[in-house]
């Protein structure tokens, strides 16, 4: 029997302390967080990470759930979590009941200022910047993928697929390595595409996990099979919840 690949367990991760950081972008205050390792090294090149919560989470929560903080200790890389506006992300899902989407707010440029300005602080690895996020964080990753090909190195998102009023929009400049992970007993974020749904509210119409594979497969001129892997147990992954959608 096929599972979600996401299980909902309580656990309290303890991390170093991270303020938060506010960026004015279009005349509106924003606030992200971000996290410079301990080995990092000012003459040396450094990859950046982005990290994008869900729909209604914080950016400080993606701190204790992704631990990318901890990670980067051993790795050595910088970590940008930005905040959404009033929690949500402009993804391209075009759902009114978004106020990010109603107001059609430039997250795209948004993210890709915080990366400039984190790459003109620090001495980042331009080709080593990478972009992950869950949920409305997720379909926000895949935006990028298509707006900032030419900046993002490789995206990962998760729990969610591919906008569809984004598909005939999204014509990436250069290929894009994609990680994507999604439960097939999603009850938020179909598996088999349709609509999101967070009870009676509309959320936006999107692919399936399968076709949004396939739109990266041929966007990439990719000739062997994408890598498929089915995660059967799932009790090791253990999250803080807060809303995803």
């Amino acid at each position: 029997m096929k599972k979600s690949i996401i299980g909902f367990d309580f656990l309290l991760f303890f991390v170093n302390e991270i303020s938060a950081l506010t960026f004015n972008y279009q005349d509106v205050e924003r606030t992200y967080y971000l996290y410079i390792p301990k080995c990092y090294q000012k003459e040396n090149k450094t990859p950046l990470v982005v990290a994008l919560h869900g729909g209604g989470g914080l950016a400080r929560k993606m701190i204790t759930f992704t631990r990318f903080d901890e990670i980067s200790e051993k790795e050595n890389y910088i970590v940008l979590y930005p905040q959404g506006y009033k929690r949500q992300w402009n993804d391209g899902r075009e759902a009114v009941s978004i106020p990010a989407q109603e107001l059609y707010m430039d997250d795209v440029g948004f993210v890709n200022a915080l990366i400039d300005y984190v790459c003109s602080t620090y001495l980042i690895d331009t080709n080593r910047i990478y972009v992950t996020g869950v949920s409305n964080g997720g379909f926000m990753t895949t935006r990028l993928g298509c707006e900032l090909s030419r900046k993002i190195t490789a995206i990962a998102p998760m729990i969610s697929t591919f906008p569809r009023a984004l598909q005939s929009k999204c014509h990436p400049a250069n290929p894009m390595p994609v990680m994507l992970i999604n439960g097939t007993a999603d009850p938020l974020v179909p598996y088999n595409g349709g609509e999101v749904k967070v009870g009676r509210k509309p959320r936006g119409k999107i692919l399936s996990t399968d076709e949004t594979i396939a739109f990266w497969v041929k966007h990439n001129q990719c000739f062997a099979e994408p890598d498929s892997i089915q995660i059967s147990s799932i009790s090791n992954f253990l999250i803080n919840w807060e809303v995803f959608e």
